[in-house]
């Protein structure tokens, strides 16, 4: 067996190079209480991870009939800019995209996130000068 040397890195972003989730889904459990859904943080933790707001919202009619209210999008949207601007990078990722630029190995990021928010979370997180 031939080990080929990599080409490239291509990373996940939450809990790879920052750790918003808890953030995230901190916001979610909190709003969806004010919009009378009462949550288990560790439950929806376990649902949230990876998840899209969409199917978050498929579940949430599906398992407990509820159904946001016009307003709960952008508040949703507003309290997580907030929350996020706390967004702590993962142990040693700094170092290691700073080894892969010195390196010259092509890396990227790719995330779930809206592009907004993966831009958010990496300044948040000192990382942004480092992936840019």
């Amino acid at each position: 067996m031939i080990l080929q040397p990599f080409q490239a890195a291509l990373f996940d972003l939450d809990g790879v190079l920052v750790d918003s989730e808890e953030l995230a889904n901190r916001v979610w459990v909190e709003l969806l209480a004010e919009h009378r859904l009462t949550l288990d943080r560790a439950l929806f933790m376990r649902r949230a991870v990876g998840s899209t707001h969409a199917a978050l919202f498929d579940w949430l009619r599906a398992e407990y009939g509820w159904e946001r209210s016009q307003d709960f999008l952008p508040e949703l949207d507003a309290r997580l800019a907030r929350a996020l601007q706390a967004t702590p990078a993962i142990e040693g990722a700094a170092d290691t995209l700073r080894a892969l630029r010195h390196s010259g190995l092509p890396f990227a990021v790719a995330s779930n996130s809206l592009r907004a928010r993966l831009h958010l979370k990496l300044e948040a997180a000192g990382l942004a000068r480092l992936v840019g």
